[in-house]
């Protein structure tokens, strides 16, 4: 969707010592919504410090009609190749994505229906400073530290969903999911051990799907290797 924002955005920062800078803004204005005829009102407010072993987030937020998305953390290490202390929390209130992501014009349908997402999250994660040069399992064997997320009774796509997921890391790291969506059921555990190449991993998965023809809209919004996302 078209997108129009005003407003304000400050840089304010230092050449020296840390070489920290902040960056504010307030943006506001309007998206333009086919079914909303003149469109919905937005905004976007971010504060933020960035510097070289740190990334301050003190507030992000998107907003829409009382809806909103909301992101805050702080990411720092001691040293180059320390590892990334990660603290962060984000909550979705009614947030609808089809306002903030273009997506296909063959998932029109879906997109019409009605998008409203209500879930928290928050981790404190130790990230080593490698791992972006990892495999994926070995990645998420290093994280040390926990993860939650609550989705909360919510609708995407008009389908009914809601569930939850955890991540402990350790050796070995432990992760668990839980998700059901207008009748069908996705449960899952897991255990990955320190050495990172699957080869000791441990998985549980329980599919109960009496309904999955219900779950079409879905799969035309989220087709593997699209977004669909889009008002």
């Amino acid at each position: 969707p078209a997108m129009r924002l005003t407003g304000p955005l400050t840089l304010a920062g230092t050449a020296s010592g840390d070489a920290a800078v902040r960056i504010q803004t307030d943006l506001s204005g309007r998206v333009d919504v086919a079914s909303a005829g003149a469109g919905r009102a937005v905004r976007l407010k971010a504060d933020a410090t960035l510097a070289p072993q740190r990334l301050e987030l003190r507030d992000l937020q998107a907003l829409a009609d009382g809806a909103r998305a909301q992101l805050s953390g702080l990411i720092t290490r001691p040293a180059a190749d320390a590892p990334w202390a990660v603290n962060a929390k984000a909550a979705l209130v009614d947030f609808d994505p089809a306002l903030w992501w273009p997506g296909r014009d063959d998932a029109a349908a879906s997109r019409r229906a009605t998008n409203r997402l209500n879930a928290t999250a928050e981790a404190a994660l130790n990230v080593p400073a490698n791992a972006a040069t990892l495999a994926p399992l070995a990645a998420l064997a290093a994280l040390r530290g926990q993860a939650t997320l609550a989705l909360k009774p919510s609708q995407l796509a008009g389908v009914p969903i809601s569930g939850d997921a955890s991540w402990r890391g350790g050796a070995p790291a432990n992760a668990t999911l839980a998700l059901l969506a207008d009748g069908n059921a996705l449960r899952a555990t897991g255990r990955i051990t320190a050495n990172g190449d699957g080869a000791s991993d441990a998985w549980d998965l329980t599919i109960d799907a009496p309904a999955l023809a219900r779950l079409a809209p879905l799969y035309r919004l989220l087709r593997p290797g699209d977004t669909g996302l889009s008002t």
